[in-house]
């Protein structure tokens, strides 16, 4: 049996608390209960999500991207939900508060069950045209986040998740 040190026993611990925590406004929202800004059983959490290929190039509208999120909805949920595509890029400027400079740019808006995506089946599944504009960085590494968003008007917006992308050459057409 492997001895675990006490950091790598408290990185697992600290993990399964984060989990934890993370489905306690999900499983509370499902029960009806108002979580955060969302309704009784709007609250979602987004599970995996990707972006293909890698190495999108940047302004070249004539290549497509494969976007697929796993988003986790109550069985109950009053209206369907949105997922914001943005792109946290690295700032060159340094945050007068000390903290990580970023800029955060909304790229696109995917609905379930439109543009080719089936309906209500846990997953936004499309392809869509390169979202990847001028203003993005060329060949960096950035960061996209995938944030879902009830329909309802009031619009809760609940789980988020991120992954690390590296952007592709400059192609302007």
């Amino acid at each position: 049996m492997r001895n675990l040190s006490s950091p790598t026993l408290a990185m697992l611990v600290a993990c399964g608390l984060l989990t934890a925590c993370e489905s306690a406004p999900f499983d509370a929202s499902c029960a009806g209960s108002a979580v955060e800004l969302c309704g009784p059983h709007e609250y979602a959490l987004v599970g995996e999500a990707s972006v293909e290929p890698p190495m999108l190039p940047i302004a070249d509208f004539a290549v497509n991207a494969m976007v697929r999120v796993e988003v986790e909805r109550c069985p109950d949920a009053p209206a369907p939900h949105e997922i914001e595509l943005a792109v946290l890029v690295p700032d060159e400027d340094p945050s007068p508060d000390g903290g990580v400079p970023v800029r955060v740019m909304s790229l696109v808006t995917l609905r379930d069950g439109e543009d080719g995506d089936t309906p209500g089946d846990g997953r936004v599944e499309v392809e869509i045209p390169n979202p990847f504009i001028a203003t993005v960085p060329e060949n960096t590494d950035v960061t996209l986040r995938f944030t879902v968003k009830s329909t309802t008007p009031a619009g809760c917006t609940s789980g988020f998740v991120e992954i690390p992308y590296r952007t592709g050459p400059r192609r302007m057409m």
